[in-house]
């Protein structure tokens, strides 16, 4: 039994002694020392701290995208009232950098002239009516029958500012003709050509170029004005008595114009009666292009219509018969009734009556606005911010602080000039050695980004175009206007 008791206290004591030699030894697959396991706890922080330094990078990237996106958000457009296509308030709009030059200088402005004639001699009696007749001797552009002495010009118009000024002779672009109607009834009494066969009555053969109107426009062209219908004019021949004629003429007969004709005495060799309307008004009967050319530079007189002016009367000129053989649209432009008298006799289409072809409308050229000076209603209407010419054309306001980048294109090499005004100031001093502003040269045809940085908010932006030659009329186009907002 001792010796039994012996032999197992031996093996376990060898078997502690053999676990203690494993745990000394360690060959990784069972328990680890302290050492190992404060290598392995070090590593593992390593990579956290690793992933940890990897998701703050991308957390950053990430914030820094997001703030990327912000300020691309924040680029602004602003809606330019110059458009892409050159237009402002439905006008196209030029610009001329030339100093003696304005938009309308056409000094005489034609009528439009339609002449009724009703001659009366008995009981022969003819009407004949010529509607806007064109001369064959007149240009090409007069002519042109669709719009022959219409004229782009411009008529004087109230406008209000947006600061409540009232501009009374502000002008608004149109094209306008006038039309004037002449009428004129023609009694010719008691002369026939002697020997003829009868009286008048029956004098199929008589000739006469009457001349009435002509005459009512020499005797009462100072009472027609613009506006007026019915100025009543009268004409007539001269009269006759026996005291005026010598005691062989009593027998009804004598000389005239080496002619001897018979004479009812006590009475007029003719006398007519007529009315003179005129009317302007802006061409509505067909469409046509709206443009506007700004000369900011220019110190001439802008010529418009006062449709105010009631003293102005024409001036007439060019004084020609008006027939088959001078008239252009005769087939259009004439109406032709005969009575008993003039059938195969009396030919007014070769005939005709004697008219003043050319009556001026000086209501239509009114003078004593420069063009620099000018306040345009079209402006007007695009932005009551508007002043006049000479201190530019307002576009548009900037929306915050940061850079302004104008993208514009011309029709013609110049230079575009910029100022960024505060409400209520204006300027007229572009070319100026002070000129505040910017300046950019625009090649013809070329989109140019113009860029002002550190532009304030809240500013008026002006512009005008000077092309460099001061021959060329060129449209300013605004492709588009970006406000990019100023990080700070």
């Amino acid at each position: 039994m001792k010796k039994t008791f012996i032999s197992i206290i031996l093996v376990l004591i060898m078997a502690l002694e053999s676990f203690a030699a494993t745990v000394s030894d360690n060959d990784g697959s069972a328990f680890i020392t302290k050492a190992e396991f404060d290598s392995l706890k070090n590593n593992f922080q390593s990579q956290i701290d690793q992933f940890n330094s990897s998701i703050d990078s991308k957390i950053d990237a990430a914030i820094a995208a997001y703030l990327a996106g912000i300020k691309v958000s924040t680029e602004q457009t602003i809606i330019s009232l110059l458009d892409s296509e050159g237009k402002y308030g439905g006008f196209l709009e030029y610009w001329c950098s030339d100093t003696t030059k304005a938009y309308d200088r056409v000094v005489n402005k034609y009528s439009r002239d339609t002449f009724s004639v009703v001659h009366n001699a008995g009981r022969y009696s003819m009407m004949v009516k010529y509607e806007e007749p064109k001369l064959k001797s007149w240009s090409a552009d007069e002519k042109d029958f669709d719009q022959s002495r219409d004229y782009y010009t411009s008529k004087k118009t109230a406008i209000t500012l947006d600061d409540g000024t009232q501009i009374e002779n502000a002008l608004n672009r149109m094209k306008i003709n006038t039309k004037m109607s002449m009428s004129q009834y023609e009694q010719k009494v008691g002369i026939t050509a002697a020997g003829a066969g009868g009286d008048a009555i029956d004098n199929t053969a008589y000739v006469w170029n009457p001349q009435s109107l002509t005459a009512a426009m020499d005797n009462n062209g100072k009472d027609v004005h613009q506006g007026m219908l019915n100025v009543e004019c009268f004409s007539s021949g001269t009269y006759r008595d026996f005291a005026s004629y010598p005691v062989s003429g009593r027998d009804n007969y004598i000389n005239v114009n080496g002619n001897t004709q018979q004479v009812i005495f006590g009475m007029n060799d003719y006398i007519g009666y007529g009315i003179i309307s005129t009317l302007t008004n802006e061409v509505t009967k067909y469409e046509y292009d709206k443009y506007n050319v700004n000369y900011p530079l220019s110190n001439i007189d802008d010529l418009y219509w006062d449709a105010e002016d009631l003293t102005s009367y024409p001036a007439s000129s060019d004084k020609s018969l008006i027939n088959n053989d001078t008239i252009e649209n005769y087939d259009t432009c004439v109406t032709l009734t005969r009575d008993i008298w003039g059938v195969g006799a009396l030919q007014w289409n070769s005939i005709g009556p004697g008219v003043y072809t050319k009556n001026t409308t000086p209501w239509c050229s009114k003078t004593g606005i420069k063009a620099r000076d000018e306040y345009l209603v079209h402006w007007n209407t695009a932005s009551n911010k508007n002043r006049q010419v000479k201190n530019g054309m307002y576009i548009g306001s900037t929306s915050s602080k940061g850079k302004l980048k104008i993208d514009a294109t011309a029709t013609a090499n110049g230079t575009l000039y910029v100022w960024l005004g505060e409400q209520g100031k204006y300027i007229d001093d572009w070319t100026s050695s002070s000129f505040e502003g910017s300046r950019f040269n625009l090649s013809a045809g070329t989109p140019t980004v113009c860029e002002i940085s550190n532009a304030e908010k809240d500013r008026n932006i002006w512009i005008i175009y000077l092309p460099t030659s001061t021959s060329d009329k060129a449209v300013l186009k605004i492709n588009s206007i970006i406000m990019s907002v100023d990080a700070s």
